[in-house]
């Protein structure tokens, strides 16, 4: 679809469609900006969100987790690509035979560079998402525990921490597999503008 667009209307087609999202979005939160019976400016759907944070406070400090796990995943994709970059298609190496030392000539298929390079952004994109939905996973499970529960009393002392191990142990398949999903699209995007910006291609 895109190669019988031009890129100045592909440009206007984007900014259409995140004109009209931003103005559903507001569509949508405008009811709830409405006066409520205390006085305050906050909607019963606001009041009502606020409330298992109020009861797990522990979730306002849980984006530390996802925080540090993608910190650690750009730091080693940043350490890995700076090696990578530093792959030399040919080297002379000298090596001794038959008691004569002679210089030999290694070289690297660029090609598997190039593949490499490929590899390494997915696992950067998949890895990325993997952690987005390992945190969006935890928070939902937690409420939803909180909405289901009619003594909150019976909680627990973590139950957003219960909420990551069961992500863990009962949802790690299903996030990868959506995270897998999610990342092969902007890998194709990518990999889609390459071809069309590298010459006799």
């Amino acid at each position: 679809f895109k190669k019988y667009m031009s890129t100045q209307a592909q440009a206007l087609l984007a900014s259409s469609l995140m004109l009209v999202a931003l103005l559903l979005g507001a569509a949508a939160f405008a009811p709830i900006q409405r006066e409520s019976t205390d006085g305050e400016t906050r909607g019963p759907i606001i009041q009502t969100s606020s409330r298992p944070v109020n009861d797990m406070k522990v979730m306002l400090l849980f984006p530390i987790v996802p925080f540090c796990m993608l910190m650690a995943l750009y730091i080693w994709w940043i350490t890995v690509s700076a090696y990578l970059y530093g792959v030399d298609s040919s080297q002379t190496q000298q090596v001794t035979v038959n008691t004569t030392l002679m210089d030999v000539s290694v070289s690297v298929d660029e090609s598997d560079v190039q593949n490499i390079w490929w590899y390494h952004l997915f696992g950067l994109l998949w890895t990325q998402q993997l952690i987005n939905a390992i945190a969006m996973m935890t928070i939902a499970g937690a409420v939803s525990k909180w909405y289901f529960t009619d003594d909150k009393t019976t909680l627990g002392h973590a139950p957003v921490l219960d909420a990551f191990r069961r992500t863990f142990r009962y949802h790690l398949g299903s996030a990868a597999f959506g995270s897998l999903i999610i990342a092969i699209t902007p890998l194709d995007i990518v990999s889609t503008s390459s071809a069309v910006t590298t010459p006799g291609v």
